[in-house]
């Protein structure tokens, strides 16, 4: 499969009235253009069925979302409200919240957040798991920080570096070179 150059999001919540004109203009990028119709539960017009009848020809990409808008605003308005508080009131509010807390809750909040590593790393090693070629530098990483006592600050400058100097020798191989795992460096 081709790599796209450029993905186009395209929002649709009841927009019938020109989303063939919408997608009719993106669709004249060309195969380097990939268009993904984001509905987010439309329900007054036929914004659905022109969202299934361009996915069904195979011009773009359709997701539907059903609605979650509502739901994660009130989410962020909850987050939102504590937040501001503390900011506002500084660190008094938040030592009286932390007061007002049952300990059960306290504990239980101090029981995840020690687990927040464990998870971290649960995480970064799943997505290693996918490419052999990752192990190597996850190794370096780890000896050099642990064994060698090499800061996590200078450990990331020199990662981004290398980032940067894979990526570029992959650009500079072609498109087919390393798709698979890492290009050889030359």
């Amino acid at each position: 499969m081709q790599q796209k150059l450029i993905t186009f999001a395209v929002p649709c919540y009841n927009s019938a009235a020109y989303m063939r004109h919408c997608i009719e203009t993106l669709l004249s990028a060309g195969e380097q253009a990939e268009i993904i119709l984001v509905d987010d539960g439309s329900t007054k017009d036929d914004t659905p069925a022109i969202c299934d009848e361009y996915a069904a020809k195979g011009q773009v990409k359709k997701m539907w979302l059903g609605g979650i808008g509502i739901p994660l605003g009130g989410f962020n308005v909850i987050r939102a409200i504590p937040t501001f508080l503390i900011v506002y009131y500084g660190s008094q509010y938040s030592s009286v919240v932390e007061g007002l807390m049952p300990d059960w809750l306290n504990n239980a909040m101090g029981v995840v957040g020690g687990m927040l590593p464990a998870v971290g790393m649960a995480l970064l090693l799943k997505v290693m798991l996918k490419k052999k070629s990752h192990w190597c530098f996850f190794l370096i990483g780890f000896l050099a920080y642990s064994v060698f006592g090499i800061s996590a600050v200078t450990l990331t400058i020199l990662a981004i570096c290398l980032a940067v100097i894979i990526d570029q020798t992959k650009a500079h191989n072609g498109p087919s070179a390393g798709t698979d795992d890492l290009a050889p460096l030359e």
